[in-house]
């Protein structure tokens, strides 16, 4: 082998190493970040591409931990021509103190994880709790630090399952509160624990609870029927695993003796909005955090150049639903304009977080020393009890000139802002806002036509493709309408279940409407509001407004009546009359109406 072949290989050899170093990367995670006392938890550390045999060095845990149950497992995978070998190690921890404790970095081979931090909760007092030493029992409890509970608030509730001895076969049956919606979170848990002293496995399942209606909510009990094994019928199976057919139906050769418990119903106080809260939106939360795209990009501001600033804002404790578009007082300094809002819901397994995220453009008018101010945003903390305020700070801005860019003069504008004008009432004139991020005029003032389309011609080239394009595939309504005769056409096909259902629940919502019972007919109305957007269901009548145009009015006034129990007022018929048919299609009939029988014909 020559010389230059070597030094070839040597290359190739040395970039192939390097590579993969590159590529290596460490992590850990936890499969739940809140336990309670003589709960264990599960940390699990993967490794990717790590050369050499390095192993975690689990030895920091051994401080705020008791180890115990370690297991390691390999793979490899290819996809697209590119290998990543990936290790996996798990252990199983048993918190020695309670509070918050943090998972140290582990160091394996030259990387490290990130540290975690959990918190360990002292053992809740339940309400009877079960006898010494029995085997198998269930507690449903609410799991949160608040003294107060309040109207649109989601309640963590948990239900656990203790047993000591292996579940062959059951199922939980899910609490049904009146007044209240329930959704589970996350996927279902399962570990070890201790409860009055004694061993037991747990199985752990946890909702989120929503009521819309103040005063006293009893949630009925929950109840867990199945199969379970004695402990003298074990045999050679000591190390079965209960979860590999814990929840399943299929018929077993020793299904075992059958077994059925029940939890306390748990009572619950919710109070409605406290006079003391003085905030333009009811925002009941754990916590509240607004973020500023400019906080950790500071952006340049030259007359006439669009500069965009993205806030965002996430509550612990709301749905998505909830939270409404941030809205900003208007500055006569800047124009501004706003994109519509992004909203999701997330969940850890503990709880939901809804998170709202909007964009704002702002254009400089004049150059010299600017002041966007505050934002504010009032919440109450469920936890704490109390009003509290969010806020972004106010901007000191310098704005630079643009020679190219038309000036407004500084005497022309007020001295202050109008904080009664937001961007839910301006609307950007599409002129000025091309004027003003062209920048281009001559020296008398005119606009300099060539010059922007210079600038801008392939832009227009798109809008006017795009333009094209929407004319020949947009929905030809003319051809699908008779133009003379006004015969009605008919109806989209709807699938049968989603029929049958809309169908049941207009007959309940009729029927509640008609006995003025307006916690039946806000049931109703929510049930149906899920068919008609699954994806974004509103999870209140007051969300619910924001969803329709017509009948808005009426379910804010529903909305208040539910919140302040005064419902003796309340008359049924204006929701019936509104919505008596669904969401989807207008109480008039014309030439356009698709040929349905009614429902309810008067």
């Amino acid at each position: 082998m020559s010389v230059l072949s070597r030094l070839t290989f040597m290359t190739i050899f040395i970039l192939f190493v390097f590579s993969q170093q590159v590529m290596a990367n460490v992590s850990a995670q936890v499969d739940r970040k809140t336990a309670y006392e003589g709960e264990s938890i599960t940390l699990s550390v993967r490794a990717e591409n790590l050369a050499g045999m390095n192993k975690p060095d689990f030895s920091p845990l051994t401080r705020d931990f008791e180890l115990s149950g370690t297991s390691q497992s390999s793979s490899i995978s290819i996809i697209n021509g590119r290998s990543t070998a990936s290790q996996k190690w798990s252990v199983r921890l048993h918190p020695l103190k309670t509070g918050k404790i943090q998972i140290p970095a582990l160091q394996v081979g030259q990387l490290q994880t990130s540290p975690i931090d959990i918190e360990i909760k002292p053992i809740p007092v339940q309400t009877g709790a079960p006898k010494e030493g029995q085997p198998l029992f269930i507690t449903m409890t609410v799991d949160s630090d608040a003294e107060h509970f309040y109207v649109q608030q989601h309640i963590p509730l948990v239900v656990k399952l203790y047993y000591k001895h292996e579940i062959r076969q059951g199922r939980i049956n899910d609490p049904q509160p009146d007044s209240a919606s329930l959704e589970k979170l996350g996927d279902d848990t399962n570990y070890e624990s201790q409860y009055n002293g004694q061993n037991y496995k747990v199985f752990e399942r946890r909702y989120s609870l929503l009521v819309e209606k103040s005063g006293q909510l009893t949630i009925p009990a929950v109840s867990f029927q199945g199969y379970m094994q004695k402990p003298q019928s074990y045999g050679g199976q000591q190390g079965y695993d209960p979860f590999s057919s814990f929840m399943l139906r299929s018929p077993l050769v020793n299904q075992g003796q059958p077994v059925s418990v029940r939890s306390e119903p748990l009572k619950l106080e919710i109070e409605s909005h406290p006079p003391e809260f003085d905030g333009n939106q009811w925002l009941p939360a754990e916590e509240l955090k607004l973020e500023d795209s400019w906080t950790s990009n500071p952006p340049t501001f030259r007359v006439g150049e669009p500069v965009s600033r993205t806030i965002t804002m996430m509550a612990k404790g709301l749905v998505a639903s909830q939270i409404q578009p941030l809205e900003l007082p208007k500055i006569s300094s800047f124009r501004r304009y706003a994109e519509p809002a992004e909203t999701e819901t997330r969940t850890d397994g503990q709880t939901v977080y809804g998170v709202s995220r909007r964009t704002f453009t702002y254009i400089p008018a004049y150059a010299g020393e600017q002041r966007i101010p505050e934002l504010d945003i009032k919440w109450w903390n469920v936890v704490a009890g109390k009003q509290e305020v969010a806020r972004l700070p106010a901007w000191e801005i310098r704005v630079e000139e643009n020679p190219a860019a038309q000036q407004v003069t500084p005497a022309a504008k007020p001295a202050t802002p109008d904080p009664a004008i937001t961007d839910a009432t301006q609307a950007e004139d599409l002129h000025d806002k091309s004027a003003a991020m062209s920048g281009s005029t001559q020296a008398d003032g005119s606009i300099d036509i060539q010059a922007i389309f210079d600038e801008y011609r392939y832009w227009l080239a798109a809008f006017v493709l795009l333009v094209i394009v929407l004319y020949f595939i947009r929905p030809n309504k003319r051809s699908k309408t008779p133009a003379s005769t006004g015969e009605a056409q008919p109806a989209p096909e709807v699938p049968a279940a989603d029929t049958a259902s809309s169908k049941e629940l207009l007959d309940r919502l009729h029927q509640a409407c008609d006995r003025n019972d307006i916690n039946e007919t806000a049931k109703a109305l929510l049930e149906l509001a899920r068919l008609t957007w699954p994806d974004t269901p509103p999870m209140s009548i007051g969300a619910l407004a924001n969803n329709v145009t017509e009948g808005k009015e009426a379910l804010l006034e529903m909305d208040r009546c539910l919140y302040s129990g005064q419902t003796d007022s309340w008359d049924g018929n204006k929701i019936c009359q509104l919505f008596g048919t669904g969401f989807g299609y207008s109480k008039k009939t014309d030439a356009k109406a698709p040929v349905l029988k009614p429902l309810y014909p008067q």
